[in-house]
């Protein structure tokens, strides 16, 4: 999946990335993966409820919610951005740069 994102060819790497939830459902990181690819693509809704899947697979996973909380900051979704942010910093984001990723991202929207 990751290579085909990487040459953006984005069907197929969505497919790569279901085919690998298919065969492994709790794979956190095809959900992380796929994420990215409908953050990416816009699809913010879609893109924190395939993070919250990598979560579900992996609590554990700081990037998973570092990335939702990309995603919740473009759905308007404060307080679940907060949530998230504290959590991936406890797991070991660094939260300087994600707080500076999240306000330029609030300046955008």
């Amino acid at each position: 999946g990751l290579a085909y994102k990487g040459l953006g060819k984005f069907d197929e790497a969505f497919q790569d990335f279901e085919t690998a939830i298919g065969r492994r459902a709790e794979f956190a990181p095809a959900y992380y993966n796929r994420g990215i690819l409908l953050y990416e693509l816009e699809e913010y809704q879609y893109a924190a409820e395939t993070f919250s899947r990598a979560i579900a697979s992996d609590p554990l996973y700081a990037d998973a919610y570092a990335q939702r909380a990309l995603a919740y900051t473009l759905l308007v979704k404060d307080k679940l951005v907060k949530l998230d942010v504290d959590r991936a910093v406890e797991l070991g984001v660094d939260r300087v740069e994600l707080e500076a990723d999240i306000q330029e991202l609030k300046e955008k929207r």
